[in-house]
């Protein structure tokens, strides 16, 4: 009853997602009956939050009542058609495509301001990708004005308007750590990460995924007077570009593939 509403959703969402969400969907696709208990420990949870008179119509909780609801539908032994997704069109496909392809690290950026809008929507991208057990630990600190950009003094970030700081709130890790391996922790960070820059660039921004020095990360942390449990991990520096890089260039997928798959 006295965990703080961030972290007690952030326990919800692990929940859901396996004592609820891998089992509905699971009985949807094999018809098997599930058990009356389905989805009780979920509920138990947001009466927890209804009890203490907190917001439940957050978008992440909504999901949770959703799954609730498809639940009870498989008890009464009705199961409700849920949309597959479709291959997308070709066109859309070749954008993706090119978006990816397209896709450099720019240092080389005007003076130009980054409008809000946009640094929203590149954050935003950010929290759809992937996440470990839906824990969704992503936290930003956006900085946009000159005197906080020094706090990176010593690296040239060649005058960006903005840097998106990529946290994590390691609470939630240390929670579950019996479930979540170590090893997730940078990989829920990264795919957060290139969500971003892959939306700077569609944005027609210039963006550069950095990693910060010790002391550049300690003035952070002061700065912003973080709390132990909030981790400064990356930073994107983002302006409008004043050049585009040529294509470094890839190696050949059969490069790539170890083992003896024979494609």
């Amino acid at each position: 009853m006295a965990m703080d509403p961030m972290f007690l959703r952030a326990v919800i969402r692990e929940r859901v997602h396996h004592t609820l969400e891998n089992k509905v969907y699971n009985a949807l696709a094999s018809g098997d009956p599930v058990s009356p208990n389905l989805g009780d420990t979920v509920q138990e949870m947001l009466a927890v939050v209804e009890e203490r008179g907190l917001p439940t119509d957050s978008a992440d909780l909504q999901w949770a009542y959703s799954l609730l609801d498809l639940a009870e539908d498989l008890k009464r032994g009705e199961s409700p058609d849920l949309d597959i997704p479709e291959p997308l069109s070709t066109e859309t496909v070749q954008t993706l495509e090119k978006l990816i392809r397209q896709r450099r690290s720019i240092r080389e950026v005007s003076g130009e301001d980054v409008p809000a809008w946009m640094i929203k929507k590149i954050i935003e991208a950010g929290l759809w990708a992937p996440h470990a057990c839906n824990l969704q630990n992503i936290r930003v600190i956006v900085i946009d004005d000159a005197e906080r950009l020094a706090l990176f003094a010593g690296k040239e970030h060649r005058g960006f308007r903005v840097a998106i700081v990529v946290c994590q709130d390691m609470r939630s890790y240390e929670f579950y750590a019996a479930t979540v391996p170590e090893r997730n922790h940078g990989l829920d960070c990264g795919a957060a990460t290139q969500n971003m820059v892959l939306m700077a660039h569609a944005l027609g921004l210039g963006a550069t995924w950095m990693t910060f020095t010790k002391p550049e990360m300690q003035r952070i942390r002061e700065h912003y007077e973080l709390p132990d449990y909030i981790q400064v991990v990356t930073y994107i520096g983002l302006g409008w570009p004043r050049m585009g890089p040529l294509a470094p260039g890839r190696i050949a997928v059969e490069e790539a593939i170890l083992g003896d798959w024979p494609g």
